[in-house]
């Protein structure tokens, strides 16, 4: 349909081999990025982004930041 496909349940496995599903995360923030293993156009800027949007958290909002 050329749109993306937001929300719902879903599964991956971490660097160790474990499944991680959207249940692992019940009850707790989450950011989940999508990027690519070589991108050095867009990748490393998006990151930079994320970055500051966790520094402004951590800065107005300490509490909630320790449980990003």
């Amino acid at each position: 349909t050329g749109k993306p496909a937001i929300g719902g349940p879903w599964s991956l496995v971490d660097l160790d081999g474990n499944l991680v599903t959207n249940k692992s995360f019940e009850g707790k923030w989450t950011l989940l990025y999508f990027g690519f293993a070589r991108c050095p156009d867009i990748c490393p800027s998006e990151m930079v982004k994320v970055g500051k949007v966790m520094d402004t958290l951590e800065k107005e909002h300490p509490q909630l930041a320790g449980k990003v």
